[in-house]
């Protein structure tokens, strides 16, 4: 479901982005201003140290504009990379129960460690997916359920009168194209079902509706919507609405 072909692997040693070297200079500075004050009111020395040590860090990331993998030396040296392994593992522990959150997480540790991004996206695509499966519970009529399926579908909508298979698809840039569809439309799967609607954050491009009404010529039928967030309910309503009148026209 991930669109793992846009997503390129930073290099650790890449250039920051102007407003990642601004957000890196910002946390350095709040950082050494808390230094300042706990040096004149802190009796705790090594941790006005751990302070200035976490300034300097982030400060030198602004300032050179590369990720910084270690800083410093001893006890109280700045160890990005244990501090990265840290956040996939609190990520990874609450993922599960609340997803959004383990995203925010990962883009925050991102930020410090590019090598986190691809794992940032991936959970990214992992919420999305249950934003749209609330969505469909949401916009469902009454008797109507939403469970997981097998590949290629992710969901299966089973309703007193039909059964539809739901694919999700999350891109981060590119527009949905045919390709996205084709592994629902090829699939066995729809030949027991009374239709299939695929999801997407994406604006379709041209060449979809050609291929929806190429499918319905052989006898598929299938829609296409853009979700986004709540605001696209409406559109998810009317979509899965005219897949089920499809399946019972009475």
């Amino acid at each position: 479901m991930a669109d793992s072909s846009s997503e390129a692997h930073s290099d650790p040693g890449e250039p920051l982005r102007r407003w990642e070297r601004i957000v890196a200079l910002l946390i350095g500075t709040i950082f050494a201003v808390l230094a300042i004050i706990a040096l004149f009111f802190s009796k705790n020395q090594a941790g006005t140290a751990a302070l200035l040590l976490v300034a300097a860090a982030f400060l030198l990331i602004g300032v050179q504009g590369t990720a910084l993998v270690r800083f410093g030396g001893g006890s109280a040296s700045v160890e990005l990379d244990r501090r990265a392994a840290a956040a996939v593992e609190r990520a990874d522990e609450v993922a599960k129960h609340d997803p959004e959150l383990a995203l925010g997480i990962l883009e925050g540790a991102a930020m410090i460690e590019p090598r986190l991004g691809p794992a940032a996206s991936a959970l990214r695509s992992i919420a999305y997916e249950n934003a749209v499966r609330r969505a469909l519970e949401r916009v469902l009529p009454d008797g109507g359920t939403v469970t997981a399926t097998e590949p290629p579908a992710d969901f299966a909508v089973l309703t007193p009168t039909a059964n539809l298979l739901i694919s999700v698809v999350f891109r981060r840039s590119r527009n949905i194209q045919m390709v996205d569809l084709a592994p629902l439309v090829s699939s066995r799967q729809l030949e027991g079902a009374d239709g299939g609607l695929v999801v997407a954050n994406q604006a379709l491009s041209s060449g979809v509706s050609e291929y929806i009404a190429t499918a319905a010529k052989h006898g598929v039928m299938i829609e296409v919507v853009n979700w986004d967030g709540p605001e696209h309910d409406r559109d998810l309503r009317q979509a899965v609405s005219r897949l089920l009148r499809q399946a019972d026209p009475a």
